[in-house]
């Protein structure tokens, strides 16, 4: 049965105007042609999809201009005026899609709530600028994006999806099911606001609309970008959500860096799971909630911080910062930069590069590479004769280091040097690097400079 539950949404809020005609034009110049739609609901419910929609559309924005169909693959569908339901009117933009759509675009400037219970694909950019003097709280009237997910795979964003505002801005997901999202391009938290302002993004990934009872959410990303301030990713319900990692349809990865706060209530029990399969270059920040004051996010340092589960690199660059703990870390090819001062249960190595972001403290080390492991130093690190890659609580398996890892530095330029395994009683102990001796090491950079010359020449 199709929902069409409605909540009254009490806030007040300002709109934030865009530059449409420019975003069109800019289109154009790039040989893409589109038409605009701009939704007009004249009821609390608009099902867009439906035969009789014509009416919650037109194609001018102050005057109504009836389109001859519905918008299509072309639309640029434009939301910037609330829903009305008789004579009084909503605090918000909403639409109903009941049969699979695809719009080019959609760009929104005020409050929009969509409800899928068939799957929306947009060929282009989803773009929303709005805010609220609220910050969030487990109060369902607060929100400047709702979606809610009846279907699998129930969105699908070829380009960026750009969530912008100077104030507070609550993206709410209701899941109705175990499902997934997809967006190309990145996933972007902008916020315009001075550093004197108060304002940030929540992100909640399972709103506390009872019907939201899907326990799994799989975000696959061409990137994650948090602009100018920490995010406030939150679920109202506990909830396993996967951040996946990959190129688009073209092969491209976009990437970005993102900072964040991953944290509930103390009631709910939630799990973040990041995977890199891109080929670009991903940051990941996240701090403790007693931390987030500290980055702009006030009034939730008594929160519950999200578990980190997995965090595992198959292809490209993953660079992750992390000052809760990490349950599990696998790499399995590209490269990965970790720093987890609260430790890592689980690390498993397989194949890939390592840079070297300190001493990682490991409960289980696993070694199964066939291949050489690269383990990338810094000139600072390389000021040390003596580097401990990780202090590890238990080796799986027996191994040499010696014949696995490979020390380069930032140029890619092979150090020799030694890696060794210095055991303790228990089972425990510590993989260990050994800097080249200072001759040696000035003799590598020396021949690299004799073979860039020697390159230089052969081009002239």
């Amino acid at each position: 049965m199709k929902n069409t539950n409605i909540i009254p949404n009490i806030l007040s809020y300002a709109f934030i105007s865009l530059a449409f005609p420019l975003a069109t034009a800019a289109l154009s110049a790039q040989g893409v042609s589109t038409v605009d739609y701009y939704l007009r609901g004249n009821s609390g419910y608009a099902p867009l999809t439906e035969e009789n929609s014509l009416q919650y559309w037109s194609l001018t924005r102050d005057e109504y201009t009836a389109p001859e169909s519905l918008p299509g693959a072309d639309a640029m569908v434009i939301i910037d005026r609330v829903n009305t339901n008789g004579s009084s009117t909503l605090t918000f933009a909403r639409g109903d899609f009941h049969k699979p759509t695809t719009y080019y675009a959609i760009r929104a400037t005020v409050n929009t709530e969509l409800n899928m219970t068939a799957q929306l694909s947009l060929v282009g950019d989803f773009t929303i600028n709005a805010r609220s003097t609220n910050p969030y709280s487990t109060d369902p009237n607060i929100k400047q994006l709702r979606l809610v997910s009846q279907t699998a795979d129930f969105l699908t964003v070829g380009g960026d999806m750009i969530l912008s505002t100077d104030k507070y801005f609550t993206t709410r997901f209701s899941l109705y099911r175990s499902t997934s999202m997809k967006v190309g391009g990145a996933l972007q938290f902008d916020w315009n606001g001075s550093l004197s302002d108060t304002g940030y993004h929540a992100f909640d990934m399972s709103d506390v609309n009872e019907n939201s009872t899907g326990t799994l959410f799989t975000i696959n990303l061409g990137g994650l970008v948090s602009n100018n301030r920490a995010v406030y990713m939150t679920s109202a319900h506990s909830l396993t959500s996967n951040f996946v990692f990959s190129n688009d349809s073209s092969g491209a990865f976009k990437g970005g860096s993102f900072e964040g706060v991953f944290a509930t209530r103390d009631s709910v029990s939630s799990t973040a799971n990041f995977s890199m399969n891109g080929s670009g270059r991903q940051s990941i920040t996240i701090y403790k909630a007693a931390n987030a004051a500290a980055h702009g996010i006030a009034g939730i340092g008594g929160r519950n911080d999200m578990t980190i589960g997995e965090v595992s690199v198959s292809s490209g660059e993953l660079i992750f910062n992390s000052e809760l703990a990490v349950n599990s870390v696998l790499l399995d090819g590209g490269s990965l930069k970790l720093t987890a001062p609260e430790g890592v249960g689980d690390f498993i190595v397989n194949a890939g590069s390592l840079v070297y972001g300190g001493p990682l403290k490991v409960g289980n080390l696993t070694v199964a590479a066939v291949d050489e492991v690269k383990v990338v130093f810094s000139a600072e690190d390389l000021a040390s004769q003596y580097l401990v890659i990780m202090d590890y609580g238990y080796l799986t398996d027996a191994f040499d280091p010696d014949a696995i890892f490979v020390a380069y530095d930032e140029s890619g330029n092979r150090l020799g040097g030694t890696f060794a395994l210095e055991e303790f009683s228990g089972g425990s102990g510590s993989l260990v690097y050994t800097v080249p001796e200072p001759a040696a090491y000035a003799a590598i950079f020396a021949i690299a400079a004799v073979a860039a010359a020697f390159a230089r020449r052969k081009r002239k």
